[in-house]
């Protein structure tokens, strides 16, 4: 789990709707959709760095 360190360590941290491991899930800020579901255009639109 690489990502749980970086997590910890930012303001704002996104995952994915569909990560697997709850410890990561709980660290982050905002939760975006799953890959099939476009998770990173709508975070992207989410925090106005795509229209």
């Amino acid at each position: 789990m690489n990502d749980q360190e970086m997590l910890e360590r930012c303001d704002e941290s996104i995952v994915m709707g569909d990560a697997r491991h709850p410890e990561v899930r709980r660290l982050a800020t905002y939760i975006t959709g799953g890959v099939l579901e476009d998770g990173i255009a709508q975070a992207l639109r989410r925090f106005g760095l795509a229209s």
